[in-house]
């Protein structure tokens, strides 16, 4: 019987446990700004702009975006993107809205030496 009980706490605890992925990284000194759009509209505009700086406030060119929005109610699809080559820090990308309402859009920047910055930002499609 107690073998059974250490065997279920062991997989418990693995079953548990982070994988390496994701307690590496997101360590990178970067601010990420959500430019445009900052109150979107269902109106064909489909269009964001994020500036990406380092803790300097110098531009980063180099970094690769990752977004996803997710509405804030359970059973809709999250919608994906991906940014490179920045200019002055700046990374213009097609994002598709699929229906109004609120929105958790998250960016996460990596750099290339793979260390990456994760910023959300709540919006509300019109």
């Amino acid at each position: 019987m107690k073998r059974i009980v250490f065997i279920l706490l062991l997989l418990l605890v693995v079953g548990c446990r982070q994988s390496q992925q994701e307690e590496t990284g997101g360590t990178a000194d970067l601010t990420i700004e959500l430019l445009a759009p900052l109150q979107p509209t269902m109106d064909g505009s489909s269009e964001m702009s994020v500036r990406v700086t380092d803790a300097a406030g110098a531009p980063v060119n180099d970094a690769s975006l990752s977004i996803k929005g997710d509405m804030t109610h359970a059973g809709m699809m999250p919608v994906l993107a991906d940014a490179s080559g920045g200019e002055d820090g700046l990374y213009t990308f097609p994002f598709a809205w699929t229906m109004t309402g609120d929105w958790i859009v998250t960016v996460r920047a990596t750099l290339p030496d793979d260390t990456w910055a994760e910023q959300q930002f709540d919006l509300t499609v019109k």
